[in-house]
């Protein structure tokens, strides 16, 4: 069972993915800004609608090749990959990275991330 690492109860969009560096950034807006991101990553598997009561999982290897069977890459670009989920009560999305931020302040929507390391 994918154990929960960190959970919000607040609606989360994907904000924006830096193919360069490999970051994705996804956002929660409102009277604060909670800016989440997971990178470097080398492979994922999201949706691009709203993830509501957004709840982050931490995975085993062998809780993510069940997840995605087929589509589980030979070789992770990653020098330390760590599997993580995304959804609500249950992972809906598939995120392979070395680390997981987060970040919560009282910047609007448009202004910046803190926590992305090359914007």
């Amino acid at each position: 069972m994918p154990e929960e690492i960190w959970q919000s109860g607040r609606e989360f969009v994907v904000a924006r993915y830096i193919a360069g560096h490999n970051q994705l950034l996804l956002r929660s807006g409102g009277r604060t800004r909670v800016d989440l991101v997971f990178g470097p990553v080398s492979w994922m598997s999201i949706g691009c609608l709203p993830y509501p009561n957004l709840t982050v999982y931490s995975l085993t290897h062998d809780e993510y090749v069940a997840a995605v069977g087929a589509l589980a890459p030979d070789q992770l670009v990653t020098s330390r990959p760590k599997y993580f989920g995304i959804g609500d009560t249950r992972p809906q999305g598939l995120i392979v990275a070395d680390a997981f931020e987060w970040d919560e302040t009282d910047k609007s929507e448009w202004e910046p991330s803190e926590i992305l390391h090359w914007e």
